[in-house]
């Protein structure tokens, strides 16, 4: 599947910053940690695309590739 990842504008220092990764139709919506891994995924933008396997027993996910942009 192919999720959108969102890094947020700004956050409080006392709260550990997460992402949002979610799907197209919102079925999958996931936070998750902001980690020097996913930063430099990211490359310096607010927001990408990754092809991602997501376990909804778990809720977590693990980003498989990038993915194109996506109109969505």
């Amino acid at each position: 599947m192919i999720v959108k990842v969102q890094l947020p504008v700004s956050w409080s220092p006392d709260v550990t910053p997460e992402a949002l990764a979610y799907n197209e139709d919102g079925s999958v919506y996931v936070q998750i940690p902001i980690t020097p891994e996913l930063v430099e995924a990211m490359e310096r933008l607010p927001k990408k695309f990754f092809h991602a396997e997501y376990s909804g027993e778990a809720n977590t996910i693990r980003f498989t590739a990038e993915a194109p942009w996506q109109e969505w």
